[in-house]
């Protein structure tokens, strides 16, 4: 009976979770934190000292969240610069049920239109700065992705950029910003 439930779960999980491309969830995770650092304003997004960084996820893809979480650990430790960092799997349907922000950033993997209109409502109420997997999400109004092509492009979503979002120059010189996707 044990082993039943076992398979029936596991089952679960790879039917109904999304597929990632394992080589751009590394870059991607190698990039984020690099780009938080070049956030003029990164200081008033401490939350109790820290920057935290919600990796957001959808249903079955508490793993994805989990392997995300280690690999930007294994990178980077529990400091970013001068800063401690803090990475937190979040489910979708929990964050849109939060009270009170408890983010610095977000990193949102895939998920169905309707959570990601209203995530989009909840990040630009906080003004939380957002990374996604998905380049076609910034639809939604999130603001930063990175997409594979011959090389690594980092996208920017210039109508998701607002005057409560100030980043050091440079980084306006490495993004491809975008209008529309």
């Amino acid at each position: 009976m044990k082993r039943v439930l076992i398979f029936i779960f596991l089952t679960k999980i790879f039917l109904f979770a999304y597929s990632y491309d394992d080589f751009l969830l590394k870059t991607q995770a190698k990039i984020y934190p690099k780009l938080i650092l070049l956030d003029k304003k990164i200081d008033k997004k401490l939350i109790k000292g820290k920057i935290q960084v919600g990796i957001v996820y959808d249903d079955d893809d508490l793993f994805t969240a989990l392997s995300i979480k280690n690999l930007i650990k294994t990178l980077y430790g529990e400091r970013l610069d001068d800063y401690s960092f803090k990475v937190i799997p979040i489910d979708m349907l929990n964050i849109l049920n939060e009270k009170a922000n408890n983010f610095s950033y977000l990193y949102i993997l895939k998920s169905v239109p309707d959570r990601l209109k209203m995530l989009s409502i909840y990040v630009k109420r906080y003004k939380i700065v957002t990374f996604t997997y998905d380049k076609n999400d910034l639809q939604y109004g999130f603001l930063f992705s990175v997409n594979l092509e011959k090389k690594p492009i980092i996208y920017m979503n210039g109508e998701a950029l607002s005057k409560d979002f100030e980043f050091v120059p440079s980084l306006f010189r490495i993004v491809r910003l975008i209008g529309n996707v």
